[in-house]
């Protein structure tokens, strides 16, 4: 609940910051082949704002486009109240999101490709 104000700030600022520019081809191999696999509001935290999810026709990765942007990725894995998610590690968000729409097998869901530190 101490951070509510922070929170309200955050959306005082706009969203634009919390998302990267919108990608045309496939983090993962590069394809254009993209597909719009859903479109959607946050449904478990309530976040504001619409979340596309795009599926590679080349690889069949799918991925949130926009991805989020480093000062996004903080604010989209923790809650409205700002608490923080027990375990906020984007691979156990990532796990939790694809449950949430239905993959499973060899179906893999990206907040925009996972980012390490050796990634660039």
């Amino acid at each position: 609940a101490a951070l509510r104000p922070v929170y309200r700030a955050d959306l005082a600022e706009g969203l634009d910051r919390f998302f990267e520019p919108r990608r045309d081809t496939c983090p993962w191999c590069g394809s254009a082949r993209l597909a719009t696999r859903l479109r959607t509001t946050d449904l478990i935290q309530h976040k504001p704002g619409r979340f596309v999810l795009d599926r590679c026709e080349g690889c069949r990765h799918t991925f949130q486009n926009p991805r989020p942007s480093e000062a996004g990725l903080p604010w989209l894995l923790n809650s409205a109240t700002g608490t923080v998610i027990a375990d906020s590690s984007p691979w156990s968000e990532m796990v939790s999101c694809q449950s949430a729409i239905g993959l499973s097998g060899n179906a893999a869901l990206s907040l925009g490709s996972l980012r390490t530190a050796s990634s660039s």
